[in-house]
């Protein structure tokens, strides 16, 4: 659901499926992340991405996400120090 553009209808999924699983593959919590960061939960998806790259430096469409999170809190950042 995440992929197919209903980030807010596939985020329980996830959720249910890292409570359900022992041993979380790192690629749930990267499914969780850019799930957050299609809501503009920019924070949040950095936060999870880190230790998944931190783990898996790989894992490239995580890195980009993370990237990409980075860059609009920069953003948001540096908006609100103009604004100042």
């Amino acid at each position: 659901m995440v992929w197919n553009g209903e980030p807010r209808e596939g985020r329980p999924w996830i959720l249910e499926a890292l409570q359900k699983t022992p041993v979380t593959p790192p690629i749930y919590r990267s499914y969780l992340a850019i799930a957050e960061f299609s809501l503009n939960n920019f924070e949040e998806a950095a936060r999870l991405l880190e230790p998944v790259i931190e783990a898996n430096p790989n894992m490239h469409i995580a890195t980009a996400h993370l990237l990409s999170a980075y860059g609009h809190l920069a953003s948001k950042e540096n908006g609100a120090s103009n604004e100042k």
